[in-house]
Formats: C-alpha cells, structure tokens, sequence
C-alpha cells in the first residue's frame, strides 16, 4: 500500500463518476483489496483516493473460459487472462483494467460484440460450440430437419445467445472443414466476395509498356523458397566487379496491379496479411494473382520494383537505386537444393552454382556487419507438421539453414535500405518498429538467468550486445529454447508505425517491410507509397500521414489476430497428436515454473503442464524468488532447464491443453 503520495495526482473516491477510469460500485471486494494493494487506492485522511493514472487499454476476446478470458491487445506481446463472470461473447471489444506485475485485471465495459459468427456442429440434435467458444444457444433459426448429424454451420449469435444460421459448412468428415472453426472464430475472412473475385478475373497479362520500366529479362535472377511455395514474391541477382557486390532484390509489384480503393484493395486490407495455417494458406488477395500473374514463376514476364545495391567487402553500402522493373526469372530454387549446395557441394549447373556461392559470400559478409551492430538473432525452433489424410501423424523442428539466413540476410538489408531512403527524404512512411525493452522487462528477465549463472545489466537500457553473448553462451545447452523464448518475452512486440523509433532486435535504425507485397498489406502500401515518391514531387499533405497512421494501427491489429489463430491451431494439432498416445513416455526440459506446477517442453516444441498435486511421491513448495519448485520430502529442486520424464496423462484438444505426469526418478535428490 502507498503510504506518501502527490495530491495533485489523487482524486477523490467518493466524488469519482462512472467513466473516469472505471465504474467503482461494480467492484468485488477482493478486487477492491487487491487494488489497495496493488497501490491504485490509498487512505488518506480516512478517505480513500485513487492514483493517476490508471490505464484503460482495449482489446478484443479471444477466448472464453469457465471464469475468466483471455484478451488479444496492442499493448502487451502475449494474450491476457483476466477474471470474468459476465455474458460476453468472444470477438466481442472491450475495455479493461490490467496489472502486468500480478498478472491480474478486470473488465471495464464492453465496447461492441460485433462479428459474433461461430462454428457448430449437430450433434444429437443439438447444436454444439466447435472450436474454443462456450457459448450455448438458447434458440437458433434456420435449422432444418434435412440437416444430418455430425453437419458444421456457422452461426450468427446475438447477445441472448439467440442463433441465426448463416451458412451450411457441410460435414465434419470434410478435410476443407478441418480447421473452419477456428478460423471463423478468429474472425479472419476466409472467402473472397464476388466483386473482389470477378476483379481478379478481369486482370491479365496485358502488353506490358516497357519505356518506363528497366528490362532485366537477360539478367540472370533466382527465387529461392520452400519446396511446397507457390506465391513467390522475392527474387534476386548478385555479381561482383572489382571487390564490389551488386546485389539485386527484386520484389514482385502487386500495386501494378491491386489499385487503390479497388475491391481487391479492400479485401486486402480487410485481411492485412495471408494466414499459412498447417498446410493451408488463407491468402491476401486471390489465387490468380499470388499464386499467378503476382508470383515471380520461372521462365516467364513478371513485374518487378527492383532495390539495386552496391556493397564493399566490408558490407559497407556504397550506392542504391529503385527502379520499375520487368524480369523473368531464370531458376526456381528451393531451401533444400541450395543447402545441398552449400553443405554438401551437390551440384546444381555451373551458372546456378556460381551465383549461390557468391550470394553465400557476401550473405557471410552482411550477417557479421549486422552482429556488430546489434542484430539478435533469436532463431527460435518452429514445429513443422508432418500431415497425413488432414490428420497430423508426425511433429519435428523446422530448423532455418544456410539457404533460409542468406535469403533473410538479403531481404533485411533491402528493407532497410528502402526505410532509410524514405527517411531521409523525411516523407510519410510506414515503418516496421520494435522499441527497446522496457526497465521492468530487463530486470525480470536478469532474474530469471540468475538460475543460470548468467548476469545480465539491469541498466535502464540494455545494448543489444549483451543479449547477443547470452544467446551465444547458451547456444550447445539443454535450456537454449527456454532462454531465447524468456528473452523473447522480455521483448516488446514489434509493429507497424507512421514513425520511426527503429528496430532493437535487428539493430537498425530504420527499417520496414519491402519484400512480401503478396502476403503483407503494409508491402503493398510501402510500394505505392515508393513508387509515388520516386515519380511525383511531394505535396505535404496531413491526410496521408492520418491515413498512414490508421492503416498501421489495424495491419498491426490484423498480424496480431493472424498470430493468435496459428498458435490456437498448433496447440489443437499438437494435442490432436497426443490424443492417441496417453501413458506414452517422454523425455523433456522444464520450461517454466508456477506457483501450482511447472511446464515441461519436449524436443518436438511440444509444451504439457505438470501439476504439483500429480506428483503423489512429494509435496512441492514454490519458491517466489528463484522461480523454482522444492520437494518437501525428496529435496529435488525443478528448475527451468531441468531434464524430466513425464507420461502423457490427459489431452483436450479442442482446449489444445496437454496434462504430463512426471516419472519419478530416485536418482535425483538434490538437498536445498
């Protein structure tokens, strides 16, 4: 509790009105002490007074639980979970109150609770919620009694949990349904309109005016890209002349194509990004275009925004320029081919060779210039689904290789070099951000490498250097995910900005997103916006930054959604996996410790929680400061990091929940 306060920073309890921070008589007492405690009221004079300022955030519901929500907001780089009571409904905007130190917080008010479709499936008669929701209809119009058990809908729901049906999804036995529920709930659209469609359908290959364009089409220039890639939106060409690299990013120009203010454009925005879930792709604009006349295939006419740049083998920059531009891709190659190459000298043919050799020299050149000044290279493992007839029957660790960094090496450096030319320019712009971490975020990250051995500064700012001997220290241990994964959280979330504060992860101090106009909105407003510059003189114009500024808000909102919904779905797919495999045995690592039990992480990423009552043999007690867990009789201190035995005990998939139990092992009796 505050005992010494400013009282220009105090208002009054009993004078406070509905709707300055939050309505007071909608307290429950233990919320109310909390907030005594926690240092939001304080008694003074017998009165009790709040502290400015308390801050309202806004968010939106991504899932219901039994007595609590779990919220997808801006302000925080993970889903917060608060207590909740009332009848809301998921996708519903609200406004509430959040305390990052206790993880504890209250709804405010519900904004709106729009977009309320969801999936359900017949079963005995009744509909039932499919994916993550709850929410039970109390009455539902249009179902019919040719509808057939096992059937999914998407249902529209009103506040009184009255249905209405919208759509017949056909049945749950359908691979296309496989994932629906999920996506429906999410809110992303799945389908284009018609108008967007018919749009598509009208833009062809049209006699391309090549006299304000630079023709590349003898210029020998490559994709590279994963075996199953089929919308290619990068290419590149390298040659080298006396010490100096010419390196080519050749990016495919959509906005030639997908107007402003056109349909296409709309669903475009509407979407903000393309969703690859598992196998699948919900893409940004239609087939046509990513997969067709948009995607830079091999042996044909594409066009192109081309960044040429010039680099010494210091990796200093020596000279830039942008151009329209037409190429025809000469090679389609693929991660693997191009890692053959590197690893292994396979051969591809003498020409190919020779290029991706001299890209791997001057790859090795920009990495080193990009770790001297900064750049952390997280390169967290990410699941990679083996799929059999749409059911996963295999989860390994799609590591990135040579060929991956090399593409990312080329791809960051013609996204900065695009920032740093609109910057200097000093013109409305979208930049791709990432703010320092905060003072806060610092210290309870330097506490958690205290169960490590490592130090960490606890310095209001941190240079990035320190983050980068800590992963490499790391590298070759048992604990390197949990490590890079805490760092990770101690991270702001990056995101999208009409200004320009930099990127601490990469180390730049500009930067933007250039490269994937196919899958990302703010690429195709980048190119608009470049293309725009390079030919007209600018006009300052206030409208635009204001426009700027709320397309970067929502392309932000809509990554964060697309976000969310991958890691619903790899949850479900992962507990899909195991559903099958209760009693089997598993070796893993403790990657977090709890006040009620720790989380145990196998080689495959895939996460269980271990309860502390599951563990018959002993009485654990949680230890607050060293984030660890003591075992009353045996003496055995679990600690992220530590390698345990656990059996798969109880799986929810639809929650994509995943209860381990641990196996005792007697040989671990470690005395505090």
């Amino acid at each position: 509790m505050i005992t010494s306060v400013d009282n220009s920073r105090l208002i009054e309890l009993s004078s406070a009105k509905a709707g300055d921070y939050f309505l007071y008589t909608s307290l429950y007492v233990s919320t109310y002490q909390f907030l005594i405690q926690e240092g939001v009221f304080v008694l003074k004079d017998n009165k009790y007074y709040i502290v400015e300022p308390i801050k309202i955030h806004q968010g939106k519901i991504v899932h219901l639980k039994k007595n609590s929500v779990l919220i997808s907001c801006s302000d925080f780089a993970y889903q917060v979970e608060i207590p909740s009571n009332k009848e809301i409904l998921p996708k519903s905007l609200i406004n509430f109150i959040y305390f990052e130190k206790n993880r504890y917080g209250f709804i405010v008010s519900v904004i709106s609770s729009q977009d309320n479709r969801y999936v359900y499936k017949l079963e005995k008669k009744k509909l039932v919620p499919q994916g993550s929701i709850n929410v039970i209809l109390s009455a539902v119009e249009g179902l019919k009694t040719s509808d057939q058990e096992g059937d999914l809908f998407i249902i529209e729901v009103s506040q009184k949990n009255k249905g209405k049906i919208i759509k017949r999804l056909g049945n749950q036995n359908n691979p296309e349904n496989n994932l629906l529920e999920y996506i429906v709930e999410s809110g992303i659209p799945y389908e284009f309109s018609e108008e967007a469609l018919r749009e598509a359908t009208l833009i062809n290959e049209e006699k391309i005016k090549l006299e304000d364009r630079l023709d590349l089409r003898k210029e020998f220039i490559f994709t590279i890209d994963g075996d199953n890639a089929k919308d290619f939106d990068d290419a590149i060409s390298i040659s080298k002349t006396n010490n100096i690299y010419t390196l080519g990013v050749h990016i495919a120009d959509v906005s030639h194509y997908v107007l402003t203010g056109s349909c296409l454009d709309n669903e475009a925005f509407l979407r903000g990004n393309s969703n690859y879930l598992l196998d699948s792709v919900i893409p940004m604009l239609p087939f046509n275009l990513s997969n067709g006349i948009c995607s830079l295939n091999p042996d044909v006419e594409r066009l192109t925004l081309s960044c040429i740049m010039k680099i010494n083998e210091e990796g200093i920059m020596l000279d830039y320029s942008f151009y329209k531009s037409i190429i025809k891709s000469s090679r389609r190659l693929t991660y693997k081919k191009v890692n053959k190459l590197l690893k292994y000298k396979t051969s591809m043919d003498k020409e190919t060779d020779t290029k991706i050799l001299l890209a791997q020299e001057l790859a090795k050149i920009l990495r080193k210039e990009k770790e001297e000044r900064g750049y952390i290279d997280l390169d967290i493992d990410e699941p990679k689904f083996i799929l059999k007839d749409n059911k996963v029957v295999d989860i390994v660790v799609n590591k990135q290789d040579e060929a991956e960094k090399l593409i990312e090496d080329f791809m960051v450096l013609a996204n900065e070099t695009v920032a740093e030319y609109i910057e200097n320019l000093d013109l409305p712009f979208i930049y791709r951000i990432h703010d320092n971490p905060e003072p806060d975020k610092i210290v309870e990250f330097s506490n958690f490498l205290k169960g490590f051995k490592i130090h960490l500064s606890i310095a209001n700012q941190v240079h990035p250097s320190e983050y980068q001997k800590i992963l490499r220290d790391t590298k070759d241990t048992m604990y390197a995910y949990v490590v890079k994964n805490q760092m990770l959280r101690s991270f702001p979330k990056a995101k999208y900005s009409n200004s320009n504060i930099g990127h601490f992860g990469l180390g730049s101090s500009s930067y933007t997103h250039f490269t994937s106009p196919i899958r990302r909105y703010a690429d195709l407003m980048v190119h608009r916006l470049l293309k725009q510059y390079l030919i007209y003189p600018y006009n300052e114009d206030e409208q635009l930054d204001r426009k700027l500024s709320d397309i970067c808000f929502h392309i932000s909102e809509t990554e964060r959604t697309s976000i969310n919904l991958e890691r619903t779905i790899e949850s479900v797919k992962k507990a899909e996996y195991l559903s099958d495999k209760i009693n089997y045995l598993y070796e893993g690592i403790i990657s977090g410790v709890l006040p009620y039990g720790f989380f145990v992480m196998l080689d495959n990423t895939i996460q269980g929680y271990v309860s502390y009552q599951s563990i018959y043999y002993d009485y654990l007690t949680y230890d607050k400061i060293n984030k660890v867990a003591i075992g009353e009789k045996t003496g055995v201190i679990y600690y992220i990091g530590m390698k345990v035995k656990v059996k798969v005990s109880k799986v929810n998939e639809k929650e994509g929940q995943i209860d381990f139990t641990l196996v005792r092992d007697t040989s671990k009796r470690k005395k505090v």
